[in-house]
């Protein structure tokens, strides 16, 4: 079993440590944990906002490897490579906005 796990968990280690951008997703989450520990989030609050920061995590994780893959194939500019990129890029941004939608709904509901 753990034979299994080695290789996701080595991943997730890499991406938080060697990618600024999913480093400070992961540093939003714990202050997001921080605020719904705060304001005593429900549990339909607390699977909101997990599954929109686990969402937008998982693309930034994913993007990361496309992009890292996309480098390793075509070291130079290339306009294939850089639609591949904007794509996944893309698919990152409408994931923050989706929580950054869950964020108001919360803030919205505890603060105004």
């Amino acid at each position: 079993m753990k034979k299994k796990f080695h290789p996701a968990l080595r991943g997730l280690y890499l991406a938080v440590w060697k990618e600024k951008s999913t480093r400070l997703q992961f540093i939003f989450l714990f202050l997001g944990i921080l605020f719904g520990l705060w304001i005593r989030f429900t549990s339909l609050d607390w699977i909101l906002f997990f599954s929109a920061s686990v969402l937008v995590i998982g693309f930034e994780i994913l993007n990361s490897a496309i992009e890292a893959i996309c480098d390793l194939v075509e070291p130079n500019q290339n306009e294939q490579v850089r639609f591949i990129k904007d794509i996944s890029a893309g698919a990152v941004l409408l994931s923050a906005i989706y929580a950054g939608g869950i964020g108001l709904y919360l803030l919205w509901k505890y603060i105004l």
